[in-house]
């Protein structure tokens, strides 16, 4: 049986790990974010065999999404707008964002970071694309895939 991308999270106690030569994140950190920047999130068509989920935890302020100011916030693929945008309210000058993907199991319950559970980070110009495997069965990193873009506020 092949070993599962936990394991090698937790035999690397690391956040980043190489398999199959491909590097793959147990979760993804924005730091420096300033007051005022936009996170705007867009999903791609969600897997309709279980709702997964992106989870976005702030350190050092809140994020603004609708309406609600929030430190920790699961986006849901079955009940998220298809693009959000979260804005963030720093109050110590910048904020770190970490962002992770996540599902529900058959119980209703929520997971993350076990099995299979990985993403792959595509950079692109303003931001990146995430590509989400889900802990269950085999890695498939076109379980969710999520699209962000950063947009800093203008300066002085």
């Amino acid at each position: 049986m092949a070993e599962k991308l936990s394991d090698l999270f937790e035999q690397a106690q690391a956040p980043v790990v190489t398999w199959n030569e491909t590097l793959v994140h147990s979760m993804y950190e924005l730091p420096d974010l300033p007051n005022g920047a936009e996170v705007r999130i867009e999903f791609e068509d969600p897997n309709p065999a279980r709702p997964e989920g992106l989870r976005l935890k702030i350190r050092g302020g809140t994020l603004l999404v609708e309406g609600r100011d929030l430190d920790d916030v699961v986006l849901w693929s079955d009940s998220s707008l298809r693009t959000v945008i979260a804005t963030v309210r720093s109050t110590k000058g910048s904020s770190m964002l970490r962002v992770w993907n996540c599902w529900r199991d058959p119980a209703d319950t929520m997971q993350a970071w076990i099995g299979n559970a990985g993403m792959i980070v595509e950079p692109t110009t303003i931001g990146f694309v995430l590509r989400c495997s889900d802990g269950l069965g085999d890695v498939s990193f076109d379980d969710l895939v999520a699209k962000i873009e950063i947009s800093r506020p203008a300066g002085p």
